[in-house]
């Protein structure tokens, strides 16, 4: 038998995410995308961030939510990993429009703050960010490796994206973000 990820359905609910926009100091008309997870180099955080830069064309008052935070004792650098994703966005320019939120333990807060979540990890398990993500009612895009095409029912309830397209991935937070 396989027994599925869940969700505390309870817990992560659809939700007005204006009080958390004012905590963070976000105006309510700015778009928003969330990242959440802890900054490893599975989650391949530059592709988001890249993209990310394609929506600011269109999109030039939007905010990327980087939920998570460096992983204690990672065997994969974690702390380099995140100076790199720092480097990436001033090289980028678009160190206004990036918040680092670090490692929060009120996630079902954040996500209906958002209009979009992205996850652009290499590769996964069953990530219950996803899952966390459309319980609150937030569309996802995902890069469709592992398990996230069992979740993510294309274009139902977001979108799937080969893993590198960056256009793709931009191009998918514009018509999300457009329809909101």
């Amino acid at each position: 038998h396989v027994v599925h990820n869940g969700v505390d359905t309870k817990r992560f609910r659809p939700a007005d995410g204006a009080a958390v926009r004012h905590e963070l100091g976000i105006p309510v008309q700015c778009p928003v995308v969330g990242a959440f997870g802890n900054f490893k180099k599975q989650k391949n955080h530059a592709m988001l961030i890249r993209a990310f830069k394609r929506v600011l064309e269109t999109w030039p008052n939007s905010r990327l939510l980087l939920v998570g935070d460096k992983v204690v004792d990672s065997m994969d650098s974690s702390n380099g990993y995140r100076i790199q994703l720092e480097r990436l966005i001033d090289e980028l320019n678009i160190r206004h429009s990036c918040m680092f939120l670090g490692h929060r333990n009120d996630p079902e807060f954040l996500y209906p703050a958002c209009d979009v979540t992205v996850l652009s990890s290499l590769h996964e398990g069953t990530p219950n960010v996803l899952l966390e993500s459309m319980a609150c009612g937030v569309p996802v895009i995902a890069t469709d490796v592992c398990d996230n095409h069992y979740i993510v029912k294309d274009p139902e309830v977001g979108y799937l994206v080969a893993l590198g397209d960056e256009a793709e991935m931009a191009l998918r937070m514009k018509e999300i973000l457009n329809d909101n």
